[in-house]
This record gives structure tokens, sequence and C-alpha cells, in this order.
């Protein structure tokens, strides 16, 4: 399930330039399909941690593995920033500017499929290389973990993070131009949708 949540947008993110230039509701609805296919990613992965983590490192390994969703986010926005400046001339057309970002991320995410479905498993048992000692201690402590899911701190995280979400979107992604202009005085353009910056 995690390898489609990233291969389904992928393939999808090649195709909001062209679903942008034919109509905004064509490329509004691209995007609320990448959204939809993507949520698949967190639960799919965390359904995977009881599985694959041994207990004894869960505390250092889950952390670790969703902060790399925020250092993806800061080096996506930094990579796409350069991506909307550049010009890819192909065949004397131009393939660069904002449409150049979902062609490399669409193509990244293309690459990275057949390295997942080569080498992701369920869980450790259905792995061809891992030894019974490794199996072993992977499951050590499982039931325990299964108690201590069911607590109370796990609601604690959940709404934390949901917080943390929305504070992001409405802040971050949706007031933060808007405050840009007013407070600092940096007017932030905003180009019609489907045309160069």
């Amino acid at each position: 399930m995690f390898g489609l949540s990233v291969l389904i947008p992928s393939i999808l993110s090649l195709l909001v330039p062209v679903a942008s230039r034919s109509s905004f509701g064509m490329a509004l609805f691209i995007r609320v399909l990448i959204g939809f296919f993507e949520s698949a990613g967190f639960p799919s992965a965390f359904h995977m941690f009881p599985t694959w983590l041994p207990l004894a490192e869960k505390t250092f390994l889950i952390p670790f593995i969703v902060s790399g969703t925020y250092l993806g986010m800061i080096l996506g926005f930094s990579i796409s920033g350069v991506l909307a400046n550049t010009q890819f001339m192909i065949d004397g057309e131009d393939w660069g500017g904002w449409p150049s970002i979902f062609y490399v991320f669409g193509i990244m995410g293309l690459l990275w499929f057949p390295i997942w479905a080569y080498c992701g498993y369920e869980s450790p048992d259905q792995h061809p290389s891992i030894t019974p000692e490794e199996i072993l201690f992977i499951n050590q402590g499982t039931i325990l973990i299964l108690v201590l899911c069911m607590g109370l701190h796990i609601l604690y995280v959940v709404c934390v993070f949901v917080c943390f979400c929305m504070y992001f979107f409405v802040f971050v992604v949706s007031k933060l131009p808007t405050f840009s202009k007013c407070r600092k005085g940096n007017a932030v353009s905003r180009p019609k949708f489907g045309q160069r910056p």
C-alpha cells in the first residue's frame, strides 16, 4: 500500500501541467486525486512500524523516519524554487518553469517505486534475506507495543499532529503571502494558475 501511495501520485503529478493548461477544474481534480492517494502513506507506514521495528529501537527510529517528512518538505520546497526559475529546452520546447517541478518529482517517484517493489515486504517473516535471529530480535516485545498503543498518550500525539498540520496549512500555506505583504512590506507575486510567474 505504501508503494502505491507514492506511485499513483507520481503518475498523476506528471499530468498536472497538461491539465492546468486545459482547464482549472481538471487540474484541481488531479490535485485532489494526488492528495487522496498520498493520504494512504502515513497509515501504511505506521502499519509497518510494529512489524518491522524492534521494540528497543522504536523510540529512536519512528521519530527519525517521521522527521524525514519534514526534511523532505524543506528540500522539496527549495528544489521547487530552483526548478521554477530554470529552463529545460527539449526539441525546441521549454519544459522548465513551474511544470518542471511536477515533472521532476513525478519522475523521482516513478524511479523510486521499482526499488520499493523489489525491497519492500509486508513483514520480516516474508522477506527472503532476513535470518531467523533477526526476526526473533524484531518480534521481541510485540505484545507490549500493542498494549501501549491503546493508551491516552497516543490520542495526545494524534491531537498534537493534527494541530501542527492545521497550523502549517492555515498559516504557512494560506496566510504567509498576506503576512509578508502586510507586515514586512514585501509584495508576493501571485501568477494566475497555469501561467508562468
